[in-house]
């Protein structure tokens, strides 16, 4: 589902127009952007929880040129599906 169908879906589903849903659905991504930035979760009931994991810094081969060099520690964003969600996934 490409984002225009997913405001489409919502937008009829909701009664509100595309452009509501739009602008909803851009406020939530930079909330939840700037909670995880903050290294705050964000937990979305039978949805599931977002977080940032720290991944430590490790050494790893150019596949290109066969060098080993150091790839520093960063921080990922990650996503946990909510145990309904995977339940209604699967069935």
């Amino acid at each position: 589902m490409t984002k225009e169908q997913l405001l489409e879906v919502v937008a009829n589903k909701s009664n509100l127009s595309q452009q509501a849903v739009n602008n909803l659905l851009k406020i939530l991504g930079e909330v939840i952007t700037e909670s995880l930035r903050k290294g705050e979760k964000v937990a979305v009931s039978g949805i599931g929880v977002f977080d940032v994991n720290n991944r430590a810094s490790r050494r790893a081969r150019n596949p290109q040129t066969g060098e080993i060099m150091k790839i520093p520690a960063m921080r990922i964003p990650c996503f946990r599906a909510a145990v309904g969600l995977k339940k209604a996934v699967r069935k």
